[in-house]
């Protein structure tokens, strides 16, 4: 059976945006929480969200919107590249969506490595 997966970057100090219908700080606030923001590159896995898909929500890590463009572009690709790896593990996820508004080009960064022969698409909201 062949599934379809998106990767939600998030950022724990933004109010978030609703994404093909899925609301990635709603899907958050459902784990168990520390005091402090995740660290980047911390994921979580949902399934049916929307239905008949998976949903990877990756976290920025704390103060992402202080920090500088180049230290956002490495905290991009590290929330990405992690759940790339995460989804990896998931036999059948042919199709995979990145939300890529948070920096288009360090998004797209490791999608080709692991899923090079899969259809993937970058989401610009």
């Amino acid at each position: 059976m062949s599934a379809s997966a998106y990767i939600f970057p998030y950022d724990h100090q933004s109010t978030g945006q609703i994404v093909e219908g899925v609301d990635p700080a709603e899907l958050w606030s459902t784990t168990p929480q520390a005091e402090k923001p995740p660290k980047a590159g911390t994921t979580r896995t949902f399934y049916n969200t929307p239905t008949s898909k998976v949903t990877t929500v990756s976290s920025l890590g704390g103060d992402f919107a202080s920090k500088s463009a180049n230290v956002k572009r490495e905290l991009v690709r590290k929330s990405v590249g992690s759940a790339v790896k995460e989804l990896k593990g998931y036999d059948g996820v042919k199709n995979v969506s990145i939300d890529a508004s948070a920096d288009p080009h360090a998004a797209g960064k490791h999608w080709s490595v692991y899923y090079c022969d899969s259809l993937v698409e970058l989401l610009y909201y």
